[in-house]
């Protein structure tokens, strides 16, 4: 992640980034936000949406609205 936007980044946005990351370099397919929600301790996946919208602002995912397992690292 490039330090410029280490400052403009929440730390359940970070999270969420390096773990997507993971399990796309893993699993070759990005998690669910389900499985994010879960991974974080959350039991909705609001706040994982709210932190999906803030990374792609940041122009760092991109995902395709409607679509399951849609997000893709840029």
């Amino acid at each position: 992640m490039p330090y410029r936007l280490e400052k403009k980044i929440t730390p359940l946005s970070k999270k969420i980034y390096e773990y997507v990351k993971s399990e796309i370099e893993k699993e070759k397919v990005p998690p669910t936000h389900a499985e994010i929600a879960k991974y974080c301790g959350h039991k909705t996946v609001s706040a994982v949406q709210e932190s999906l919208e803030r990374l792609e602002d940041l122009n760092l995912i991109t995902r395709v609205p409607g679509r399951a397992r849609s997000i893709k690292i840029l």
